[in-house]
């Protein structure tokens, strides 16, 4: 019988220790890269593939299409443009809204301006990060914090550098989504504040930001 006790707690002392060795093998390693922000985005998935953190009051991502079943999340798998990088976003929900506050980098004329086309190949996702260079040779970078959205381009070299400020956009207008009111503040040469009221899903939804280039 001792002999019996005596095994069982050897036994015990190798399953431990073999667990605290997984335990510090797992606590190297990063669970987020196994996180790929792109599934969903497809088919009726409904997600997007931008930037977030938990509990963040942003959602910062591209904007592919604005209406319809497949635009709820303001994104699309299958589109190969780009309305611009707007900074509320629903995931995986059965109805679209929000969309605020777009922007988005371009060259060339102001009639060029409201589209942007990009390939697949050019674009990667990653939690909390986004990138895509678009077929106008601008590189574009996103990322998020708890509360404010953080945009970085890369402009290709003797290009014009242009960025589209739309207070006005908004997701899913055959649903009911519209602007009621927007308004904006040159508040220096570097800073831009505004607000605006929206319908749609959310009904007398107010969105304030506070913009610094």
């Amino acid at each position: 019988m001792k002999k019996y006790h005596l095994l069982l707690g050897l036994c015990f002392a190798a399953l431990l220790s073999c667990q605290q060795k997984n335990q510090k093998t797992a606590s190297k390693e990063n669970p987020l890269q196994y996180v790929d922000p792109m599934i969903g985005t497809g088919f009726h998935g409904h997600t997007f593939p931008g930037a977030v953190v938990p509990s963040g009051m942003v959602q910062l991502s591209p904007d592919t299409r604005i209406n319809g079943w497949d635009a709820c999340s303001g994104y699309h798998h299958s589109d190969s443009t780009i309305l611009g990088f707007s900074h509320t976003h629903l995931s995986g929900t059965g109805i679209g809204d929000m969309g605020d506050f777009l922007v988005l980098p371009y060259t060339g004329s102001e009639k060029e301006k409201m589209l942007a086309f990009y390939q697949k190949k050019n674009q990667t996702a990653s939690p909390g990060y986004y990138r895509v260079k678009m077929d106008n040779g601008v590189l574009a970078e996103l990322t998020t914090t708890t509360r404010a959205g953080i945009h970085r381009y890369s402009f290709p070299e003797n290009e014009d550098r242009k960025v589209l400020f739309d207070i006005s956009h908004v997701l899913q207008i055959t649903w009911g989504g519209r602007n009621l009111n927007a308004q904006a503040e040159l508040v220096d040469e570097y800073t831009i504040k505004g607000s605006r009221i929206s319908t749609g899903w959310a009904a007398d939804d107010r969105m304030h930001f506070y913009a610094r280039f």
